[in-house]
């Protein structure tokens, strides 16, 4: 069994973060040591999944957690698909002053030696400016989609009966 945990503080405010940490970003950029990413669904509730990549140099192992419990912005999961026999994870978000604190624990059973390596290693890559980047251009894309709606009605309005 391994562990992993982390804390990092951030200069945006808590709200932001979580949302920020729900979406995936389109593209993000690996420096050459092992990372952990992840991001969790719109509207975190019981029963919903949240993905997870390590990534170290061209490889890639993923798995799928299944949330638990979210109480008071900490957020349980468990294992719902991967390459383990068990997989715990908390996520803890606070505010500390203007800060927002993201505390995570990761717990892994059954991993291979190769895993447990480089998640010694890693690192968990938050890519808020990417994540950011991202969600301005689903807005952006959404925003597009229903104007063309909108036309598409304003169109109809035009059209009479002959």
């Amino acid at each position: 069994m391994v562990t992993f945990s982390q804390t990092a503080w951030f200069e945006t405010p808590k709200e932001d973060l979580l949302e920020f940490l729900q979406v995936a970003p389109f593209h993000l950029k690996v420096e050459s040591f092992p990372v952990v990413h992840y991001h969790m669904p719109l509207g975190i509730s019981t029963g919903s999944p949240v993905y997870y990549h390590l990534i170290s140099g061209f490889d890639r192992i993923s798995w799928t957690g299944i949330i638990s419990s979210s109480q008071n912005n900490r957020i349980t999961i468990r294992l719902g698909e991967g390459p383990f026999r068990g997989f715990h994870a908390e996520h803890a978000i606070s505010e500390d002053g203007h800060l927002a604190v993201c505390h995570e624990q990761l717990s892994f059973q059954g991993e291979d030696n190769s895993f447990r390596t480089e998640i010694e290693k890693a690192r968990i890559l938050y890519g808020l400016a990417e994540r950011q980047k991202t969600l301005k251009m689903l807005m952006a894309y959404e925003s597009k989609k229903k104007t063309k709606a909108f036309e598409s009605l304003d169109s109809f309005g035009s059209v009479t009966a002959g």
